[in-house]
């Protein structure tokens, strides 16, 4: 960065050491950052790309301690989402006024895909189409109860031997082989 830093002036009874970032260089910074925050990336990312590495924990600093600041980065951050939801509105909205005029239209495969997405996806249609879940806080105490009530089952686990005894018992009447069919057979020749 070509510019030198803009601190605050110090005052007569401050103590020495670094010099104070003064508010409006934190907003250059943002300036700068927002090219990134924009496409989404994270705040880390967007230090990095744009050579503010040296300052990245003043700037992390002033994202903990000043909530407006937080809340552009947020902004800048959201922005992405909200021009995808855009765009993907303007798809359906005319998806649908298409379908209202004429009776015989019929969607093509990427606005039957981006219609699917939004059943299958948005967070406004998942009553409707996706089994939602949801997360609920839990004490460990009440954790501890809830597993202490689960009946432990206990499986014996038969042995080969065991095995092969139990498919030679069972079967049944019906597929037991008769006398004629569990010896071996002669063969005669008739000549």
């Amino acid at each position: 960065m070509s510019e030198p830093i803009k601190t605050k002036e110090p005052t007569k009874g401050s103590p020495g050491g670094r010099p104070e970032i003064a508010e409006e260089q934190y907003y250059l910074w943002l300036d700068e950052l927002s090219t990134f925050l924009k496409q989404g990336c994270s705040l880390w990312y967007a230090i990095d790309k744009c050579g503010l590495a040296a300052h990245k924990d003043s700037i992390y600093k002033k994202d903990r301690e000043d909530k407006r600041f937080s809340e552009k980065i947020d902004r800048y951050q959201s922005f992405i989402t909200e021009l995808n939801n855009s765009a993907i509105f303007k798809v359906v909205q005319g998806t649908h006024t298409r379908l209202i005029e004429s009776e015989k239209y019929i969607p093509c495969n990427e606005e039957i895909r981006v219609m699917t997405l939004i059943a299958e996806k948005h967070r406004t249609s998942q009553t409707h189409w996706v089994n939602r879940v949801e997360e609920a806080e839990a004490n460990d105490e009440d954790f501890g109860k809830v597993v202490d009530r689960i009946p432990v089952i206990e499986y014996v686990v038969p042995k080969e031997d065991e095995k092969k005894e139990e498919t030679n018992n069972s079967e049944t009447p019906d597929q037991a082989k008769s006398d004629t069919e569990t010896t071996p057979s002669v063969e005669t020749t008739n000549g």
